[in-house]
């Protein structure tokens, strides 16, 4: 996380996605980096289930700075997601700039 901070450009955002059972490995470094916001991203099919099905993505929104309000803000919980591959992450969140 302290490589991740260190080239996030100064007054910008970055939103970084997570598992579930990793929470608690990078919480703390999140929080320390500049925690902002807690995103929710739903999608159309099940990626695991068991007592619940998963059908959700989350990330962690992080500053470095003061970066300047967007003109439009984004949602909290996002209703979809469309799935481009599990190394293409990139283009399943909405541009929150």
């Amino acid at each position: 996380m302290v490589e991740a901070y260190r080239l996030l450009k100064q007054d910008r955002v970055a939103v970084m996605f997570y598992g579930w059972t990793r929470v608690d490995a990078f919480f703390q470094a999140w929080r320390d980096a500049g925690f902002i916001g807690h995103l929710v991203f739903r999608k159309s099919y099940s990626s695991k289930s068991r007592f619940l099905r998963y059908q959700h993505e989350q990330a962690f929104l992080l500053a470095k700075g003061r970066p300047p309000l967007p003109k439009q803000t984004a949602t909290t919980v996002e209703s979809r997601i469309t799935y481009c591959g599990p190394r293409s992450m990139d283009c399943c969140a909405p541009r929150l700039a």
